[in-house]
């Protein structure tokens, strides 16, 4: 601390009031450094998210290619012994079906994904970013809760089966094998609904994205 003979109360209050703003001034950086570091981290951990994500689309994407291929060669064939040899494969059709289950749902979920599931979007299409992110949000909490009730009910009714021993007519597997599917696409619809939302309010979904322009005019 300063003191002078003149004005002496005067220079140790101006010194005062230096150090109080350098005091603030180095507060304030410090704020936003964390800040800039809990962002960076956020950052980094949207990043991971979507690294994991895309690889499951992979593997849903993969595993749909092999059920489309088993499914359509399974058909042929038992269409081609129908009329050719007149005799089918009594399994195909109840394998067929049932796979068909796992095939729909995957199918749900990576439309989900990117929000191309059939919709009616009248009142959608026709509110601001700041109105589609609260439609969003009210509809994937819906469905978020439909999709919670389909995996309770589901998986206690593979519990129930897997007690009783039950098997399927023509294959004669257990039919808790089957019934499991239904749960388990109902759990990769909760994952993408959920990274649907985030890409929504992170203003990453092609809904709430800016128009891109070309020569000044915006383009749809």
């Amino acid at each position: 601390m300063y003191f002078c003979e003149t004005g002496g109360f005067a220079a140790v209050y101006s010194y005062g009031m230096m150090d109080r703003q350098l005091f603030m001034r180095r507060r304030r950086i410090n704020i936003l450094l964390r800040r800039g570091a809990t962002l960076t981290e956020g950052i980094d951990r949207m990043k991971t998210y979507k690294t994991i994500m895309n690889g499951l689309t992979k593997v849903e994407e993969f595993v749909l290619c092999v059920i489309t291929v088993v499914v359509t060669a399974i058909t042929f064939i038992n269409v081609l012994s129908r009329y050719v040899f007149h005799s089918n494969f009594a399994w195909s059709e109840e394998l067929v079906i049932n796979v068909f289950i796992l095939m729909i749902m995957l199918g749900c979920a990576l439309c989900t994904r990117d929000g191309s599931m059939i919709t009616l979007s009248l009142i959608f299409d026709n509110v601001g970013v700041g109105g589609k992110k609260i439609l969003t949000v009210i509809d994937t909490v819906v469905n978020l809760i439909f999709y919670g009730i389909l995996i309770y009910t589901g998986f206690d009714k593979v519990a129930g089966q897997i007690s009783t021993g039950k098997e399927t007519f023509s294959l004669g597997w257990p039919e808790w094998v089957f019934t499991i599917l239904l749960p388990i696409g109902s759990i990769f619809l909760v994952l993408h609904a959920i990274e649907y939302l985030v890409d929504v309010l992170g203003n990453n979904a092609a809904c709430v994205k800016p128009a891109e322009t070309e020569g000044g005019k915006e383009t749809v």
